[in-house]
């Protein structure tokens, strides 16, 4: 007689969590925890030593496979169950009390498949009778998977969130994850007041090549009034399967939002400042509904990033020109060697970059003529609980830009997302 769970996970920081989950709902039974075996991890194919996994770099450290067994014995009543995974290298032929067909593993770490075998005496130790009639699968996977998705969801995934705001790489959301971001920009004004802009963002990892999302934006003028200025629906599209030296991602956007948007999200055309002098009023009465594309090209080497973004604009009304822009952007994280301790102020968690953007005109009068720059230094801080603050002070180059634009950010990664929603509607796996 007993009940076996079964964990299969590949981030080195879950086996803290699947420990601290399992020392929680043992507390209450008067139940022993032991550890029986030491981390074992596995950088692709191969099977390194132990040691290794305390000087190698952040993506490498967070890619890596980690299996752990804990054992649990509790008494009364004499009954006892194990957690395990197996590796597929150095257990593959000894199956023990894990069957072979039940070792599934995912890259991002999630609970894949909880077996049980109990015989009915025993099960009526722990459940109910009138619970247990819809089956003992169901009702110890629903406290387990709600403990992991309030405790133990943050330390699932590391998210390596650049620093930039208005430039992008080549990165797209995780599959199935969902990140939920709140930004807001600050803005000085000559000839008007200064202005505090905001916008909700959720992000979406739809597949491994399409992430989407929505933008829901704001604005408060100072001495005047707050007011929603609109949506954007955004999407961006990978190209190429694979890493390469440059690599090429798809961004459309439509937006349908008043003139008295102030975000800044990037600066295109000939907007300068003086366009935001106007109150509140006034600016509403102007509705846009455009379609953005961007073709972000970005590379990754030896820590460092750099994205280059070419923009090109068009509002539907077909009075309108194109509109043309750039972003371009590098950053790095100030340490890459990860630390052997779970921690908020390591150097790795901080990335620290630099975007440069502006307007570049449109068909009628294209150039740098009646345009705003912005340089803009920008620092992310990371934490291990999947939160990330984001910093940047916009300066303007010239006299037609806003003289500062300083923006901040936090936003939170849920990974797991889309199978939670799926298993509440009685999707499949």
């Amino acid at each position: 007689m007993y009940v076996r769970f079964l964990f299969a996970y590949t981030s080195i920081p879950l086996r803290h969590s699947v420990v601290k989950l399992v020392q929680s709902l043992s507390a209450a039974r008067n139940c022993n925890l032991k550890i029986h075996n030491a981390l074992r991890i596995i950088f692709r194919d191969e099977i390194v030593p132990q040691k290794r996994w305390l000087t190698v770099s952040p993506p490498e450290l967070w890619r890596a496979r980690a299996f752990v067994i804990i054992g649990l014995r509790c008494n009364p009543p004499e009954w006892r169950y194990r957690l395990g995974v197996r590796t597929e290298d150095s257990q593959s032929s000894n199956t023990g009390s894990i069957p072979v067909s039940a070792t599934k593993v995912n890259r991002k770490g999630v609970l894949l498949e909880l077996e049980i075998r109990a015989e009915e005496s025993m099960v009526a130790h722990v459940i109910p009778e009138p619970i247990r009639r819809k089956g003992p699968a169901l009702v110890l996977i629903a406290p387990i998977f709600f403990l992991l998705f309030f405790f133990c969801w943050p330390s699932l995934v590391l998210a390596q969130e650049s620093p930039y705001i208005v430039t992008y790489n080549h990165y797209l959301e995780e599959p199935g994850s969902l990140e939920v971001e709140y930004f807001s920009t600050f803005g000085t004004q000559r000839g008007g007041d200064d202005f505090h802009a905001f916008f909700a963002e959720f992000e979406y990892g739809a597949t491994a090549w399409w992430t989407t999302e929505l933008y829901l934006d704001g604005q408060t003028t100072f001495h005047d009034s707050t007011v929603f200025t609109g949506f954007r629906w955004e999407n961006r599209f990978r190209l190429l399967q694979r890493e390469h030296v440059v690599n090429p991602v798809l961004y459309v956007e439509y937006g349908q939002i008043s003139g008295a948007d102030k975000i800044l999200k990037e600066v295109e055309g000939h907007d300068v400042e003086s366009d935001f002098n106007d109150s509140n009023a006034s600016l509403r009465k102007e509705h846009k509904h455009e379609l953005e594309f961007k073709l972000l090209l970005s590379s990754t080497f030896k820590g460092w990033n750099v994205a280059v973004n070419p923009i090109v604009t068009k509002n539907l009304l077909p009075s309108e020109s194109w509109e043309f822009a750039y972003a371009v952007g590098a950053s790095r994280p100030l340490v890459l060697k990860a630390s052997p301790n779970r921690c908020n102020f390591c150097l790795e968690n901080f990335v620290a970059g630099v975007e440069m953007y502006g307007g570049l005109g449109n068909t009628q009068s294209a150039g740098l003529h009646d345009t705003s720059h912005y340089l803009a230094p920008a620092l992310a801080w990371n934490l291990p609980s999947d939160w990330t603050l984001r910093l940047s002070s916009g300066i303007g180059l010239n006299d037609s830009s806003h003289r500062l634009l300083l923006r901040w950010g936090i936003s939170r990664e849920f990974s797991g997302f889309g199978e939670m929603v799926r298993r509440w509607f009685g999707g499949q796996r």
